[in-house]
């Protein structure tokens, strides 16, 4: 059935959707307008995080599987656009790599599935707590399948993956009562301080980033992501991203060659150009014979071998920024009665 279902996605893909058009609608703006309970719930905003801790707690979402298809070609032309743009088409360091790079892309499409996931959420009745939404999947695959044949191998199996969202509770409707206040000279004055007297770069780093957000206005929603092993990779796609890495090197050493094209002064720069020039010439000899792609597929794969058989979580945590303005502008003046 998975196979299945990514062969006729990746058919699919090319052709037109199918609308499937309402015959009765109503604009949400009239719904705003015109119900009563808005301005009620307005008025106690207490009673909507009532209302939602229940609806949320007992109506938790499962999905069955999820199949979305790309189209290679449309990675092709990204590729292009930020890595080969500059490059001559005629040097044959790159040329080879890029033929090889287009080949495994232009006629393939990519389709992403997703199995048994399951979605809940929880809404607190305390304000001071976050809204946080979890996501799990139970089996993520990726196929490549080339069009116009009856050809289509998986190149990616996880073992799952899971996602949480942590919302302020303050971003809900009629909530803007407790929104942070706006950041004033002394705030920004105290936060500068705190970067003076930080005693570590991390902390440094993260006072920056606080001074930042202080001066923009904004709040963070909190994204984190975790892949769980073991997880499988083709052998098809290790080659390719061994040849995608060592297309980037050149092109990116080339671009260092540029940069250091300039009026030479004097023989004490002149020697010192030349002796530039020789190191960039050996390196790239050096790479071009020792970091050959298929050297780095095979070192990429005694790393994936590992990931076949290894137990934990591999993922990250990062913050979205949220501007407060907005917020700010939709505020209404009449009073809480149950904040």
């Amino acid at each position: 059935k998975k196979d299945y279902r990514s062969a006729i996605c990746s058919q699919l893909h090319g052709k037109p959707t199918v609308p499937h058009c309402s015959t009765r609608s109503i604009r949400v703006s009239t719904l705003q307008r015109d119900m009563p309970m808005r301005k009620f719930l307005h008025r106690l905003p207490f009673l909507l995080r009532c209302l939602l801790n229940p609806i949320a707690y007992f109506h938790p979402v499962y999905i069955k599987s999820i199949t979305a298809g790309g189209s290679g070609a449309m990675i092709e032309t990204m590729l292009h656009q930020q890595i080969f743009q500059d490059h001559p088409e005629q040097a044959s360091d790159v040329k080879n790599l890029k033929k090889r790079i287009s080949a495994w892309l232009k006629d393939a499409n990519f389709v992403f599935e997703a199995e048994k996931i399951t979605g809940m959420a929880s809404v607190p009745i305390n304000p001071v707590f976050n809204i946080v939404s979890d996501l799990l999947f139970d089996d993520i695959m990726i196929y490549r399948t080339v069009k116009e044949e009856v050809d289509y191998n998986q190149i990616v199996r996880l073992g799952g993956a899971d996602a949480r969202i942590s919302v302020p509770s303050f971003l809900l409707p009629h909530h803007e009562h407790i929104l942070p206040p706006v950041p004033t000279s002394e705030d920004k004055a105290a936060q500068q301080e705190k970067i003076d007297t930080a005693d570590s770069q991390p902390k440094t780093i993260q006072a920056e980033q606080e001074m930042a957000q202080l001066r923009k206005d904004e709040t963070n929603v909190n994204i984190s992501a975790h892949v769980r092993l073991p997880a499988c990779f083709d052998q098809n796609l290790l080659d390719f991203i061994a040849a995608l890495v060592k297309a980037t090197k050149i092109v990116e050493m080339d671009r260092v060659e540029k940069s250091l094209d300039k009026e030479i002064h004097g023989f004490r720069e002149f020697t010192k150009a030349v002796k530039t020039d020789l190191n960039d010439k050996m390196r790239k000899v050096a790479m071009d014979a020792a970091a050959n792609d298929k050297w780095i597929a095979k070192l990429v794969g005694k790393v994936t071998k590992k990931l076949e058989t290894m137990q934990g979580d591999i993922g990250y945590s990062g913050d979205l920024p949220v501007p407060l303005d907005v917020y700010r502008k939709k505020a209404e003046p009449a009073s809480k009665l149950m904040p």
